[in-house]
This record gives C-alpha cells, sequence and structure tokens, in this order.
C-alpha cells in the first residue's frame, strides 16, 4: 500500500480505539507471580495449578516460568511435591523485574534504546517525548512489588510458616 492506505489504516485503527499493548508475556507472567505470591509460605504450585487458577495454557506457562526461573524470581522444588515458589518475598520483587525477565527491557520506541537504529535520532524532535514516557512507565513497573499489587484487592500474601514462633510475653509482663 502507499501512504494513502497507510494513513486509513492507522485513522481506522485510531477509531477502533486500538491501543500499545503488552505482549501476552508479560501480563501472563505477571498473573503467574501474583498467584506464586499469594501461595508465598506455603507448599510449591504445581504448573497445572497456576494454569487452572489463572486460566493460562500450561505450555506456555512452562515456557514463562523458565525465563522466570533464569531470572532468578522463582525457584523449582523438585520431588513429589514438588512445583514452583517464588526465589524471595513478594514485597521483594518488582513487578518491572518480571517485564524484564520475559519482555526484556520495556520501551516505547526501538530509537530510545537504540539510538543507532535511527538515522533521525539525533535530531529527532520527538524522541525525548518517547525517551521520557519510557522512563516514567519504567520506574512505575520499578515501584510496584507483587505485595503492593494484591494490597489494593484485600489479597495478602500467604504468611511465612518459617522457623519457630517467638513466645508471646504475657499480659502481666514478666514475672
Amino acid at each position: 500500500r502507499g501512504m494513502r492506505g497507510r494513513r486509513a489504516l492507522d485513522a481506522a485503527a485510531l477509531a477502533d480505539g486500538v491501543t500499545m499493548n503488552l505482549s501476552t508475556r508479560g501480563r501472563y507472567a505477571t498473573r503467574a507471580m501474583l498467584e506464586l505470591a499469594l501461595q508465598y509460605g506455603k507448599a510449591p504450585q504445581s504448573a497445572a495449578a497456576i494454569s487452572r487458577a489463572q486460566g493460562i495454557s500450561a505450555r506456555y506457562l512452562q515456557q514463562l516460568l523458565a525465563l522466570l526461573k533464569r531470572a532468578g524470581l522463582v525457584r523449582v522444588v523438585m520431588g513429589r511435591r514438588g512445583g514452583f515458589a517464588l526465589a524471595g518475598p513478594p514485597d521483594g520483587i518488582r513487578v518491572l523485574d518480571i517485564l524484564d525477565a520475559v519482555e526484556g527491557h520495556l520501551s516505547l520506541v526501538e530509537c530510545v534504546e537504540h539510538q543507532e537504529r535511527c538515522a533521525r535520532a539525533a535530531d529527532c524532535l520527538s524522541r525525548t517525548i518517547w525517551a521520557d514516557a519510557t522512563d516514567l512507565l519504567n520506574r512505575h513497573f520499578g515501584s510496584l512489588t507483587l505485595a503492593d499489587v494484591l494490597a489494593p484487592c484485600g489479597k495478602k500474601p500467604a504468611a511465612v510458616g518459617r522457623g519457630r514462633r517467638k513466645p508471646q510475653p504475657s499480659a502481666g509482663g514478666p514475672r
């Protein structure tokens, strides 16, 4: 198509409310990690259980979990009661870490990360808009932990059941 066809396509796309989206990789990986956050401190979760709870294809989920494991965000527990668990506490895992693991670094336009790939980058008047917006997006996702995301929903990560409980002091104080 010539430029005329492209303009018509762009206008039609805008009229239909087409938006820029994260891929299913980022969205599904975040959902899987939130599911693991809800189970934090409990038994590891099988891929099948995560798949059922989040409505994610088991095969696709396995691919995502492999990327998350490689990034150090999940750990695998082997054995009959094995499965997947968060590699750290939910308040220590940022949404940006998840997205970086499965999507790569987030950038609204390619020239922000790879200036050398754009002949106009040095003279581009709009590049700073995209660079600033990319920075805001990354700072936002970098400021959110899994625990932060669960909190407004009234959901909390499971309590960690490791170690012994500290004895509670009696109401009357030490005797």
